[in-house]
């Protein structure tokens, strides 16, 4: 199946995002438009309260975004 690896990657990582309070969003700044972005805001105030709701935490594909979350979660 074609991009099923990355459906599954993408899901795994939503399910570890979301238990350390983040949300999946749309990049604001588009660093490279031929490289697929993804950005990390604040879920609630409640979650993270020292940042504003719409600040973006990280910004990057779903690799580095793996290698952040390991480093976050360690």
């Amino acid at each position: 199946m074609s991009g099923y690896d990355t459906i599954v990657k993408f899901r795994r990582l939503e399910e570890q995002v979301n238990q350390l309070g983040f949300m999946f969003c749309f990049p604001r700044n588009h660093y490279n438009n031929d490289i697929d972005m993804v950005a990390l805001k604040p879920r609630d105030d409640v979650a993270l309260p020292i940042y504003t709701r719409d600040a973006e935490v990280f910004v990057g594909t779903l690799e580095q975004l793996e290698v952040w979350v390991r480093g976050v979660e360690w």
